[in-house]
């Protein structure tokens, strides 16, 4: 029988059964095949050339280099800022810091109306998570855009001076891995969209036993430790059976100086070390394994890279291109400028930086411009802007071309708040009050970074200090850097704070009234200073200096707040209310606002009803803040509802045994139920405090 009787005699036999199939009413129905899942590793301050797959042979990285030897390794890929808040907004709208308007740590926040990746995912039917290493990405910066779930609440945390700001790789995978549990039957349905934050090789490097003796550099401990950790995730995906069907991206948000050009960290320059990235891409179904790619990319190609292949069309202009043509070399990728900027320096009153690596050259605005002929990979040597000036002349215009249309309109920032600040500065980041230094394209003259990085590091010794509690050496290190940097106003403020923990309010007011004859219409400074007059036990100087403050920035949540507390101090109930409720405007669900809200209804006009209600909406806010569950326990007492009264207290010294205010009106609540023996107790824990 030859070749094409065979051929239609199969064809035939297929018809005539699938005629059977349907007469007996089977039927057969294609669907469409779902989309991968997505899961995006951001590793903060990881070198690229500190992992084994980028050629160091110093660290174990089995895990990172596992995904490189069944993905994507891009050798040339770029950040567009050193710092976390700002580089991983590029990352997840596609967009350089001056379309996104995000330009620094802690004073920034992503507007609403930018797109980011977690809400196309979203509106494409993905179960969106991320869970977070750092308060430095909590939610009130704006990230959590388009996020089903942002963990940014950590279990067991590192703790810092006395709050919680970070937490070990090795949280962020048990809580990544315990979710995949928990929305099994969820994941049944649809795709998942999943960002892992670690942030374990940030400064300072502190690296759990073993990797802490394995590894004579705790830096390179750190970027083992996450390894493993990120090796153990991909392991609970294996187990699901989910690692196939999953793309994975690996990506720092920036790298780390260790003391090239000076730089002992990074924030400063926008040099290699602190922003070349390791940037991997894994996807075998669709994308070839193995493969190294020395093109220069740049980290906001991620998200179009990705809508590309999911095959997500979107009606948004982005600032990166995807990369997809490029890994399957379809087409060759174009010559185009990367950029880079650091806005540090502006929080120093130093000039920003704004550069561009284009084919063999690297270009720098600066007030002392730079120029660096770095082929593909060579680092930044000899400067050579004097020497070759016609270079240097094209490199800066294709620089203000691409700054030209500049997008200030999305420029949001934050409105601090006391807590804020408090983990912050834990992180040893200085928040003045939460007011960003200038606006973001001011003109004048600056001084240049580059004179300035010796007395920066010095500083950061200092600012370690004080983050860890150590006050006097953190003080004695400040005073030696204002004196060779007088007019610096973020160093006398640094400074002045310091003195007002150090309760030498003296000290403390001289350097913000220095500050304060160099720029009088400085909110920051008028805060710090009636903060100092306020703990200095001098009210009516510090009502004078927080007026000043709102009425040059009417949106100073803490002025209005410490307003609202001395108000409260003096019992003067209209004035703290009005100052409280300003507060609340700027932050709606502030719990401490809320909670001195409900205080004052309560003391101020004995309107209860309305008063614990205003605490128990703080406590929805803030459901394990011992301040607010003692505040609803005394505000039952007042009601008479001892019940609920006992409950609360109690619940509160759960968290802080030894605060008094706490036992003294749970005594009163078991004095007036009669129940002596848990009255009895609590006036021998009293005692114990006492001694």
């Amino acid at each position: 029988m030859n070749r094409k009787i065979i051929i239609w005699s199969i064809i035939a036999f297929a018809g005539i059964v699938a005629l059977l199939l349907i007469a007996v009413g089977i039927f057969f129905v294609i669907r469409p095949v779902r989309p991968p899942n997505v899961l995006i590793i951001t590793m903060d301050t990881t070198r690229a050339d500190r992992i084994g797959c980028y050629g160091y042979d110093k660290i174990l990285t089995p895990n990172i280099d596992s995904v490189a030897k069944d993905g994507v390794l891009f050798e040339e890929a770029f950040s567009v800022q050193p710092v976390t808040l700002p580089s991983h907004a590029s990352i997840f709208t596609g967009k350089y810091p001056f379309h996104n308007g995000v330009r620094d740590n802690n004073i920034y926040r992503l507007a609403d109306d930018n797109l980011t990746l977690a809400e196309i995912l979203m509106q494409n039917d993905y179960l969106t998570t991320a869970f977070l290493a750092s308060y430095i990405l909590h939610n009130r910066f704006g990230l959590h855009q388009g996020f089903n779930f942002y963990n940014d609440r950590f279990i067991n945390p590192r703790q810092k001076g006395r709050l919680p700001v970070e937490r070990r790789a090795s949280e962020v995978s048990f809580l990544a891995s315990e979710w995949l549990d928990a929305v099994k039957d969820e994941l049944d349905k649809r795709p998942f969209f999943l960002w892992l934050h670690y942030y374990d090789p940030h400064a300072g490097y502190d690296p759990p036993h073993p990797y802490k003796t394995a590894y004579p550099d705790p830096y390179d401990g750190e970027i083992a430790y996450m390894d493993d950790w990120i090796g153990y995730f991909f392991d609970e995906l294996k187990q699901r059976g989910l690692w196939e069907d999953t793309i994975v991206v690996l990506v720092a948000d920036h790298g780390e100086s260790l003391g090239q050009y000076k730089e002992n960290s990074h924030g400063i320059f926008i040099y290699r070390p602190t922003v070349r990235v390791p940037l991997i891409i894994r996807y075998p179904k669709t994308l070839p394994r193995g493969i190294r790619l020395k093109e220069r990319v740049t980290t906001v190609d991620i998200m179009p890279t990705l809508l590309e292949l999911l095959d997500i069309n979107v009606d948004e202009k982005f600032d990166g291109t995807s990369l997809l043509p490029l890994i399957k070399g379809e087409e060759k990728q174009p010559d185009r400028a990367i950029y880079s900027e650091a806005f540090i320096p502006r929080g120093f009153n130093w000039s920003e930086l704004k550069g561009i690596r284009k084919g063999e050259w690297f270009f720098i605005e600066a007030p002392h411009p730079e120029l660096y002929h770095i082929g593909k990979s060579d680092p930044a040597s000899e400067n050579l802007i004097e020497k070759q000036p016609e270079t240097a002349g094209t490199m800066r215009n294709r620089l203000l071309t691409m700054l030209a249309d500049t997008d200030l309109s999305k420029v949001e920032y934050v409105v601090a708040d006391e807590e804020m600040v408090q983990r912050l500065q834990a992180l040893g980041y200085f928040v003045g009050g939460g007011e960003h230094a200038a606006n973001d394209e001011e003109g004048g003259p600056h001084p240049d970074p580059k004179d300035k990085i010796g007395l920066f590091n010095v500083y950061q010794r200092a600012s370690s200090l004080i983050a860890r509690e150590i006050y006097e050496p953190g003080a004695l290190i400040l005073e030696n850097i204002v004196e060779q940097d007088p007019n610096n106003q973020r160093f006398r403020m640094e400074l002045g704070n310091t003195y007002v923990k150090l309760e030498k309010y003296q000290e403390a007011e001289k350097h913000f009234k220095h500050i304060l004859s160099l720029n009088a219409e400085d909110p920051r400074s008028h805060y710090l200073l009636g903060l100092c007059y306020e703990n200095w036990g001098k009210p009516d100087m510090a009502l004078k200096e927080y007026r000043e403050a709102v009425a040059l920035n009417p949106d100073h949540f803490l002025a209005h707040f410490h307003r609202g507390m001395i108000h409260i101090e003096s019992g003067r109930w209209d004035a703290a209310e009005r100052a409280f409720n300003d507060a609340r405007r700027l932050n709606p669900r502030n719990p401490m606002a809320l909670n001195n809200l409900g205080y004052i209804a309560i003391k101020g006009r004995k309107a209860f009803e309305e008063g614990i209600g205003m605490i128990l909406e703080a406590l929805e806010n803030a459901p394990e803040n011992p301040t607010v569950l003692g505040s609803l326990g005394s505000a039952y007492a007042n009601a008479g509802n001892y019940e609920k009264a006992a409950k609360y207290l109690n619940a509160a010294l759960a968290l802080v045994p030894d605060d008094r205010r706490f036992i003294k009106v749970l005594k009163e609540v078991y004095g007036a139920t009669g129940e002596q023996e848990k009255l009895s107790k609590l006036e021998v824990r009293e005692k114990i405090i006492e001694k």
